[in-house]
């Protein structure tokens, strides 16, 4: 049975910047005060931040799909190909 952790398929970046996100987030809230528009601004600032990450991690996952050096992508791709070969000749033996 494969369990995988629910992070996985996250990079080790996107560790360094949830934490670096935060200590800078409590390093501006601490620096500041605590007032209603430091935590609004700052929690702003940083939920945009990791936002535009997580975004572009997507992003970048999407073109991954087109990696044909990627096992599981060839073999997808293969796939694919075969079902339209089938088809085709389908086509040609009824003809």
């Amino acid at each position: 049975m494969n369990i995988r952790h629910p992070f996985s398929k996250f990079r080790p970046q996107t560790y360094w910047l949830l934490a670096g996100t935060l200590l800078g987030y409590l390093c501006f809230v601490i620096a500041l005060g605590i007032h209603w528009l430091v935590l609004s601004v700052g929690g702003a600032i940083a939920l945009s931040m990791i936002s535009v990450w997580f975004w572009c991690l997507q992003k970048t996952s999407a073109q991954s799909s087109e990696n044909l050096l990627d096992r599981a992508t060839f073999l997808m791709q293969l796939a694919t190909l075969d079902r339209q070969v089938n088809t085709a000749l389908d086509t040609w033996k009824k003809a």
